[in-house]
């Protein structure tokens, strides 16, 4: 249930930028971005709408944006509540 939601809020992160340490390992301040918005999604704090239904959206919209440079790319999202539960 989590991976996907804590691959979108690493990557959420990453665009406000990461930094690591020396020994390669994410500096705290960059532990402390990933884990905020991980809580954002899981808490369900952009828009009151549920986190599947959230990573959805922005997917949709990736996906949108990306078919505008390209039409000969196909996408297809599915979002069926039903099948989360």
């Amino acid at each position: 249930m989590f991976k996907p939601i804590a691959i979108h809020a690493v990557i959420r992160a990453y665009k406000k930028g990461l930094s690591l340490d020396k020994e390669g390992e994410l500096s705290k301040d960059s532990v402390n971005k990933v884990s905020k918005e991980f809580f954002d999604l899981i808490s369900k704090k952009q828009n009151n709408e549920s986190i599947y239904k959230a990573i959805y959206n922005r997917a949709l919209k990736l996906s949108q944006y990306i078919r505008k440079k390209d039409k000969s790319i196909k996408y297809t999202f599915t979002y069926d509540p039903r099948k989360l539960s």
